[in-house]
């Protein structure tokens, strides 16, 4: 190919940290460089860390600041502008969106549609929306839904329930699984004793979640839950570790500060070194209201993790057996308090999961592949 295709990636920037974000980084940096170029759209100034770096690298992250006005549709208005703007001057070969909703996909799409004709749009499903969507929102989606085959040429899902949710029950998509680096995530008995020692854990039971600090992952609930657990349980002594950053953090601190055992929850924000903390864990939760996948219970059953979800999660993140428990979210508290209590007592031991994922299309180098294999094909194609 005489030119590298340029895709600009949109709806991505919380580089290294949101669900879809990484999973958006993870297939962009593991394409051929020399093939595919990969920008980054941030509609917020993007900080300085590894993952900006190594974009940059490859591609660009190209910052587009709002509007300061007073009005939030003049922002609106004056962001949408801008978008229009980048795809029409860069000449970008695709446009891939990765979204929660098709109100959220369709607006991105006739931006880039409008902004050159000739651009392939990719709309990339990650989740299934919210539940606390307002009824206006629900029928605005709803109405959306019907227009995305009008400006997309390539509709992409992490599950089939996630793309009937985006696209439609009869409408046509492509699975790209979510995938994880699974070599980095791999158990780390080094690793596990450094980062116990650097926390002052040695001797305790780490229960632990990599989340954003939203309502939807139902954080609050694992708190209480864990809460109930030190009350009836002395031993062993527990500790929770909930990795991540959003909107309900302050709610969260307030809900920590009124328990009694609030020197033994941890708030540590977003981070950078996930893969390392997973290996300081016992035991891993995520009891999520509703979810497009849950990827970080694939990263913790590759560490050897025992891993409990709610039914939130899709049942696509089982990955080894004897590891994975599912449980519905709306069970009475008791039932995950008894399922916890009894996963604690087993305390399974630890071990390096590689030979029994090596069939099952985890490993996101060969999801990366897929997608770059779309994007030449688009391109050879259109001729």
């Amino acid at each position: 190919m005489k030119n590298k295709i340029k895709v600009l990636q949109i709806g991505a920037e919380n580089f290294g940290y949101g669900g879809r974000s990484v999973i958006a980084y993870n297939l962009a940096l593991n394409m051929n460089p020399n093939l595919v170029q990969n920008d980054f759209l941030a509609l917020k100034y993007p900080q300085k860390s590894q993952y900006i770096n190594r974009i940059n690298k490859q591609g660009e992250v190209i910052f587009i600041s709002p509007g300061n006005s007073i009005l939030p549709l003049v922002n609106e208005y004056i962001k949408d502008i801008k978008i229009y703007q980048t795809v029409r001057k860069n000449k970008y070969n695709i446009v891939h969106i990765h979204a929660d909703n098709a109100y959220e996909a369709l607006k991105s799409a006739f931006l880039a549609k409008i902004g050159r004709i000739t651009t392939h749009i990719y709309i990339h499903a990650h989740s299934v929306g919210s539940a606390d969507y307002s009824s206006f929102k629900k029928i605005i989606i709803k109405v959306s839904r019907m227009f995305l085959p009008l400006v997309s040429d390539k509709c992409l899902a992490c599950t089939k329930e996630v793309g009937e949710y985006m696209f439609g029950k009869n409408s046509n998509f492509d699975i790209v699984e979510d995938g994880i680096i699974v070599n980095k995530f791999l158990f780390n008995p080094q690793v596990r004793k450094k980062f116990r020692q650097e926390f002052n854990v040695e001797d305790k039971f780490v229960i632990g979640t990599v989340a954003r600090l939203s309502k939807e992952k139902n954080l609050d609930f694992l708190i209480s839950i864990f809460n109930k657990l030190c009350i009836d349980y002395k031993k062993p002594d527990l500790e929770l570790i909930i990795v991540g950053d959003g909107e309900e953090r302050k709610n969260l601190i307030t809900q920590i500060s009124k328990l009694k055992i609030k020197n033994k929850i941890h708030l540590l924000g977003n981070r950078s070194d996930v893969a390392d903390l997973l290996q300081m864990f016992d035991l891993f939760v995520l009891p999520l209201l509703h979810e497009g996948f849950g990827m970080s219970a694939l990263e913790a059953q590759v560490a050897g993790l025992s891993t409990v979800v709610s039914t939130g999660v899709s049942p696509a993140t089982r990955l080894v057996n004897d590891l994975y428990y599912r449980i519905d979210i709306h069970a009475e508290s008791k039932r995950w308090e008894s399922i916890l209590r009894k996963i604690i007592v087993k305390n399974v031991k630890r071990r390096n999961v590689k030979n029994l994922i090596k069939n099952k299309n985890c490993d996101v180098t060969t999801t990366s592949k897929k997608v770059q294999q779309m994007y030449l094909n688009s391109i050879q194609e259109k001729g």
